[in-house]
């Protein structure tokens, strides 16, 4: 880290990205540094990847570093080095959950569909049935290569695409997430077609476990076609969301196919919390504030 000094001015130094580097009088070098520390060392937040398309088959999850990094969160934030994913399929976890860095956690995995066409209420009682049939047959490169995270899904069950008698959604309950505002990375798609398909993803909260109805849960769609798959693009062919979740609170994701496909599908989750500045930063900066007021 280099600071250019002159008479009584000092440069921002360029470890702040989101700051104009310019030139501020009087400011003295502890300031400096404090503020370069604010926005350098926060604290890190959990992250978590769970994969539920592997059909049960161990052939089909992310065990080289290509597959592991081919991911929207990856995408987007390049540097991160956690690759560990947890590998599901239908059935439900109570415990064992890996962030990302392989570290144990507290989280616990509840799936579910709705119980009749046009529902928006998820039974937890019931397991999603389709899990070993999308494999990727009209999308298996770019994105979806290999062993992609996005390119084997479950879905809600195995009778055929019908809007009106099997329009079934597909939902997951996650326990154990510390209170604070996360960013949901869904991925959701048939990979085995590539006709025109369309998803509604809810996402919502409840303070205790149990069944839930995403009918007013905070939703977007996402419309994929013959392509979307050369690169992860938010809205294209996964979607983020933001949600705040309290204290002991239950995190609830619900995915509904609105057109092309009437079941939800759902290839894989990332959950990251969004980290807060070190509070012990941010009392060090109000000090050094005092300190240059009382030198005036």
């Amino acid at each position: 880290m280099r600071f250019r000094a002159s008479s009584n001015m000092l440069e921002i130094p360029s470890c702040i990205p989101t700051v104009r580097r310019t030139h501020f009088p009087q400011m003295k070098t502890p300031f400096v540094l404090l503020s370069c520390l604010l926005f350098l060392n926060q604290a890190d937040g959990a992250v978590y990847f769970l994969n539920f398309g592997n059909g049960g088959d161990p052939l089909n999850v992310p065990t080289t570093l290509q597959d592991q990094t081919n991911s929207p969160y990856h995408t987007e934030s390049p540097s991160f080095a956690g690759t560990v994913w947890n590998n599901l399929t239908t059935q439900d976890v109570g415990s064992g959950i890996l962030d990302a860095a392989g570290a144990a956690s507290q989280l616990g995995i509840d799936l579910g569909i709705a119980p009749s066409t046009g529902s928006t209420n998820i039974n937890l009682a019931s397991q999603p049935t389709g899990h070993a049939g999308v494999t990727g047959t009209a999308f298996s490169s770019n994105i979806y290569a290999n062993n992609s995270v996005g390119r084997y899904a479950i879905y809600s069950n195995t009778t055929a695409n019908n809007a009106t008698s099997n329009r079934i959604a597909l939902g997951v309950q996650i326990s154990g997430l510390a209170a604070g505002t996360y960013d949901i990375y869904t991925l959701t798609r048939n990979t085995n077609t590539s006709g025109s398909q369309t998803f509604q993803v809810h996402l919502g909260t409840s303070a205790s476990a149990g069944n839930f109805d995403f009918s007013g849960y905070s939703s977007e769609s996402i419309s994929m076609g013959g392509g979307a798959n050369t690169a992860w693009v938010d809205g294209t062919n996964y979607l983020k969301q933001t949600i705040t979740i309290a204290e002991g609170g239950f995190l609830n994701v619900a995915v509904d196919g609105t057109s092309g496909q009437t079941r939800g599908f759902l290839s894989a989750i990332q959950i990251v919390q969004v980290p807060e500045p070190s509070s012990l930063l941010m009392a060090g900066l109000a000090g050094a504030f005092a300190l240059r007021r009382r030198r005036k």
